[in-house]
C-alpha cells in the first residue's frame, strides 16, 4: 500500500493517515492471503514506529514485522526522514 499522509474526500472530509492507518491495516489484514504479506508507506512524521508497529502487531500476530525509515541524501548531506516503510510477512 502506498497511501497519502493526508486528503480531502468528495464531500470535503478529511483524511489522514495517522487516523485512518488502523482501519487500512485491518482490512488489509481481512484480505491477504495466510501465507501472503503486505508492504506498507507512510509519509508522515505524526505516524511514530512505535504507534505503526503495535498497529500492525494487532491484526498480524502471527507474522514477521519490519519497519525502516525512508528517506534522502541532499546534496549538502543532510538527511531527510519522510515516513516509514513497513514489511509484514
Amino acid at each position: 500500500m502506498d497511501p497519502r499522509a493526508y486528503g480531502l474526500g468528495t464531500k470535503k472530509e478529511r483524511w489522514k493517515i495517522e487516523t485512518k492507518f488502523p482501519e487500512l491495516v485491518e482490512v488489509a489484514s481481512k484480505l491477504i492471503d495466510k501465507d501472503g504479506f503486505l508492504i506498507i508507506n507512510t509519509y508522515s512524521p505524526k505516524l511514530k514506529e512505535k504507534n505503526i508497529q503495535a498497529i500492525v502487531k494487532e491484526y498480524f500476530s502471527n507474522k514477521k514485522i519490519e519497519i525502516n525509515k525512508l528517506s534522502l541524501k541532499t546534496t549538502t548531506g543532510k538527511t531527510l526522514e519522510y515516513g516509514e516503510l513497513t514489511r509484514v510477512y
